[in-house]
This record gives C-alpha cells, sequence and structure tokens, in this order.
C-alpha cells in the first residue's frame, strides 16, 4: 500500500469512527479530567495512536471489528492517561467510573466496555497479588490516597508507595506501558 493509499484510508477510518470515539470519550470523561483536556484533544490522541500501533500492518487487511476494538481499548487507555495527569487527580476514574484504564477490550459487537468487564479483569490481576500489596491496589482503585491507605493498614505511607510503585512496574513489564487507573 502506498503512503498516499494510506492515509486515504486512515482518513476513512477516522471518518467512520470518530462520532463512535467522540461519544465514548464524553460519556467517560470524569469532570476533573474535562477541566484539563478537551474532547478534541482526546480523540486526535486515540486516533494517532491507534494509527501507530498499526504502522507495521498492511491497514487495508485488518477487520473493522480488530480496529474498533484497539480504537476502543486506546480511548481507554487515553482517558486514563490524561486522567492521571490531571490537576489534583485522586483516583477518579478517567473512564468515568473508578476502574477504567488497564482492562482488556472485550468482544462486544458495539465497542462499549462494560464496568463489569473492568472489574473481572481487574480483580483477576488483583488476585494473583500478595495480600499486602493487593490491598494497596484495592483502595488505589477505590480514590483512597496514599495516607488513607496507610492509615487503614496500619504501615508507613511511603510502604504504601513503595507497594503500589512495585505493583504498577510489575504489571508494566507483564502487560506492556498501561495508564495507571488511580495515580495522580
Amino acid at each position: 500500500m502506498s503512503p498516499a493509499e494510506r492515509e486515504q484510508l486512515e482518513a476513512d477510518l477516522f471518518a467512520q469512527n470518530v462520532d463512535a470515539i467522540r461519544a465514548f470519550a464524553d460519556r467517560n470523561m470524569g469532570p476533573r479530567l474535562r477541566r484539563v483536556v478537551t474532547l478534541d484533544d482526546v480523540c486526535q490522541e486515540v486516533f494517532a495512536r491507534v494509527f501507530a500501533s498499526f504502522a507495521n500492518d498492511d491497514l487495508g487487511d485488518v477487520p473493522i471489528e480488530s480496529f474498533r476494538a484497539r480504537l476502543f481499548q486506546h480511548a481507554k487507555w487515553v482517558l486514563a492517561s490524561r486522567g492521571r495527569t490531571a490537576h489534583d487527580f485522586r483516583g477518579e476514574s478517567a473512564a468515568g467510573d473508578g476502574l477504567g484504564g488497564i482492562a482488556d477490550f472485550p468482544e462486544h459487537t458495539d465497542g462499549a466496555v462494560t464496568r463489569a468487564d473492568q472489574v473481572r479483569w481487574l480483580h483477576a490481576l488483583v488476585e494473583h497479588l500478595d495480600a499486602d500489596h493487593g490491598d494497596v491496589v484495592k483502595y488505589r482503585l477505590a480514590g483512597m490516597s496514599y495516607q488513607e491507605i496507610a492509615i487503614r493498614l496500619g504501615v508507613a505511607e511511603t510502604t504504601v508507595r513503595k507497594r503500589y510503585s512495585r505493583v504498577l512496574q510489575e504489571f508494566r513489564a507483564t502487560y506492556g506501558e498501561r495508564p495507571d487507573p488511580a495515580e495522580g
């Protein structure tokens, strides 16, 4: 495929899917995130990331379902990543419901990821952690601050931060660079 043909295909895919991504992002952006990023910026980043992820593939051979699945997965990652950097972010989900960000895209025909899908995947990941690390992750995903978790667990705040950081490092090493849904 020539660069001009690929550019035209990307433009066509953008035109076909931009409304769905705008609606998804609009539904799932938390109020804190809305204060620091525009819907257009989120959409632009989503499409840039998804097209970059197909850089070595012949985009014309990719089934539309696979493209949309990756598109919505990148939308969740962008929302979570942007949410982490939002000013005073303290565990509010960038995907709007407290657990957005790292769940794999389920095989729904409409491209929607349900809270139940996200919760199941996160709980499966957390189940593999020892109790000390698992509790820290569960509390962070619930929106608790490091200080609140430290008080609840009866440990130093630095211990909570280290445990959380180690879990994120392990997840990133295992699953690739994923946004941290609770860090702020």
